[in-house]
Protein backbone atom coordinates (compact mmCIF):
# COMPACT_ATOMS: atom_id res chain seq x y z
CA UNK A 1 0.00 0.00 0.00
CA UNK A 2 2.76 2.33 1.03
CA UNK A 3 4.46 1.64 -2.00
CA UNK A 4 1.30 1.97 -4.66
CA UNK A 5 1.38 5.89 -2.64
CA UNK A 6 5.09 6.23 -2.98
CA UNK A 7 4.66 5.64 -6.91
CA UNK A 8 1.82 7.65 -7.51
CA UNK A 9 3.92 10.50 -5.70
CA UNK A 10 6.72 10.13 -8.24
CA UNK A 11 4.54 10.34 -11.24
CA UNK A 12 2.55 12.81 -10.05
CA UNK A 13 6.17 14.89 -9.73
CA UNK A 14 7.18 14.20 -12.82
CA UNK A 15 3.83 15.70 -14.03
CA UNK A 16 4.38 18.82 -12.59
CA UNK A 17 7.96 19.23 -13.98
CA UNK A 18 6.14 20.51 -17.63
CA UNK A 19 6.80 23.94 -18.54
CA UNK A 20 4.00 24.97 -20.94
CA UNK A 21 4.57 26.96 -23.25
CA UNK A 22 1.30 28.84 -24.05
CA UNK A 23 0.33 31.99 -26.24
CA UNK A 24 -1.61 34.35 -24.11
CA UNK A 25 -3.31 35.40 -27.18
CA UNK A 26 -4.24 32.38 -28.56
CA UNK A 27 -6.98 29.65 -26.89
CA UNK A 28 -4.95 26.88 -28.87
CA UNK A 29 -2.70 24.70 -26.89
CA UNK A 30 1.24 25.05 -28.16
CA UNK A 31 3.64 21.51 -27.86
CA UNK A 32 5.08 21.39 -24.08
CA UNK A 33 8.79 21.56 -23.33
CA UNK A 34 9.33 19.27 -20.53
CA UNK A 35 10.62 15.43 -19.16
CA UNK A 36 7.90 12.96 -19.51
CA UNK A 37 7.25 10.05 -16.50
CA UNK A 38 9.60 7.01 -17.65
CA UNK A 39 7.53 4.08 -18.36
CA UNK A 40 7.60 1.83 -17.21
CA UNK A 41 8.32 2.69 -13.44
CA UNK A 42 9.23 0.62 -11.82
CA UNK A 43 11.09 -1.16 -13.78
CA UNK A 44 13.62 -4.17 -14.24
CA UNK A 45 15.54 -4.12 -16.46
CA UNK A 46 14.94 -1.44 -18.99
CA UNK A 47 12.75 2.10 -18.84
CA UNK A 48 12.15 4.32 -21.69
CA UNK A 49 13.22 8.26 -20.59
CA UNK A 50 10.89 10.35 -23.07
CA UNK A 51 10.13 14.04 -23.04
CA UNK A 52 9.20 16.86 -25.42
CA UNK A 53 10.95 19.87 -27.29
CA UNK A 54 8.97 23.01 -28.86
CA UNK A 55 11.81 22.99 -31.14
CA UNK A 56 15.14 21.51 -32.48
CA UNK A 57 17.10 22.11 -29.15
CA UNK A 58 20.33 20.68 -27.61
CA UNK A 59 19.77 19.01 -24.36
CA UNK A 60 21.57 16.76 -21.71
CA UNK A 61 19.89 14.02 -19.68
CA UNK A 62 21.37 12.70 -16.45
CA UNK A 63 20.73 10.20 -14.35
CA UNK A 64 21.91 10.07 -10.71
CA UNK A 65 21.69 7.47 -7.57
CA UNK A 66 19.93 8.30 -3.93
CA UNK A 67 23.95 9.35 -3.35
CA UNK A 68 23.83 12.08 -5.57
CA UNK A 69 26.45 10.37 -7.54
CA UNK A 70 26.29 10.67 -11.37
CA UNK A 71 25.28 7.21 -13.17
CA UNK A 72 24.61 8.07 -16.73
CA UNK A 73 24.58 10.74 -19.28
CA UNK A 74 23.12 11.87 -22.37
CA UNK A 75 23.94 14.73 -24.58
CA UNK A 76 22.34 15.47 -27.79
CA UNK A 77 20.06 17.61 -30.18
CA UNK A 78 16.39 16.40 -29.83
CA UNK A 79 13.80 17.20 -32.68
CA UNK A 80 10.85 19.38 -32.30
CA UNK A 81 8.08 17.19 -30.26
CA UNK A 82 8.55 13.87 -28.24
CA UNK A 83 11.72 12.21 -28.05
CA UNK A 84 12.34 8.85 -26.05
CA UNK A 85 15.08 6.68 -25.81
CA UNK A 86 15.97 3.59 -23.64
CA UNK A 87 17.96 3.35 -20.49
CA UNK A 88 19.43 0.14 -20.04
CA UNK A 89 20.03 0.48 -16.01
CA UNK A 90 24.03 0.52 -16.49
CA UNK A 91 26.36 3.43 -15.56
CA UNK A 92 28.84 4.79 -17.66
CA UNK A 93 31.01 2.17 -17.51
CA UNK A 94 28.81 -0.41 -18.73
CA UNK A 95 27.89 -2.10 -15.67
CA UNK A 96 24.97 -3.08 -14.34
CA UNK A 97 23.33 -0.57 -11.08
CA UNK A 98 22.13 -1.66 -8.02
CA UNK A 99 18.41 -1.65 -7.42
CA UNK A 100 16.92 1.29 -6.07
CA UNK A 101 15.57 4.91 -6.49
CA UNK A 102 17.28 7.31 -9.26
CA UNK A 103 16.78 10.96 -10.23
CA UNK A 104 16.26 11.66 -14.22
CA UNK A 105 17.22 15.42 -15.13
CA UNK A 106 16.59 17.10 -17.91
CA UNK A 107 18.14 20.27 -18.75
CA UNK A 108 17.28 21.91 -22.36
CA UNK A 109 18.05 26.12 -22.02
CA UNK A 110 16.30 27.25 -19.29
CA UNK A 111 14.35 24.29 -18.56
CA UNK A 112 15.30 21.64 -15.95
CA UNK A 113 13.14 19.01 -14.96
CA UNK A 114 13.72 15.85 -12.55
CA UNK A 115 11.85 12.69 -12.43
CA UNK A 116 12.77 9.52 -9.81
CA UNK A 117 12.86 6.14 -11.20
CA UNK A 118 12.83 2.90 -9.53
CA UNK A 119 14.63 -0.12 -10.58
CA UNK A 120 13.49 -3.54 -9.25
CA UNK A 121 15.21 -6.43 -8.43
Amino acid sequence: MKSTALILVFIALCAISFLAAQDADSSDCQTMIGLLPNNPNPFKPCTTIAFNLDREAEFTITIHDHYGQLVQQYNGIGREGRNSFEWDGKDQAGRMVEPGVFLINMCCGEYNGTCKAILMK
